[in-house]
């Protein structure tokens, strides 16, 4: 079991928050949820109980974990050739910005 290195929690108010930007996901966890993933950050292949298999193949879905760190490296690489596509279709775009100092009297 991998843990993705993107992951990020946070407060928000009083409840803890699970955001990981690779997959898109964002969700309220528990301190369960906190502590499987401080329980398998120490032992991957550990043993699980049935609530925890649970928990962790929602984890799985919502790209919080990875069966193996090769699987999160695949999606980066497929999310990147989006990007360099989608780059690529898109048209240049220029901003001029001036200053208030500006008066335009260079052209």
């Amino acid at each position: 079991m991998y843990i993705s290195k993107y992951n990020t929690m946070f407060n928000v108010q009083d409840k803890m928050v699970l955001f990981n930007p690779l997959s898109g996901a964002i969700d309220a966890i528990t301190v369960e949820g906190v502590e499987l993933l401080e329980k398998i950050k120490q032992n991957p292949t550990g043993n699980f109980t049935h609530d925890e298999k649970q928990l962790i193949d929602l984890m799985l879905e919502r790209g919080y974990l990875y069966k193996k760190e090769e699987d999160q490296t695949k999606i980066l690489k497929e999310t990147y050739e989006c990007f360099l596509q989608e780059r690529k279709n898109t048209p240049m775009n220029f901003i001029l910005s001036l200053t208030y100092a500006c008066n335009l009297r260079c052209v």
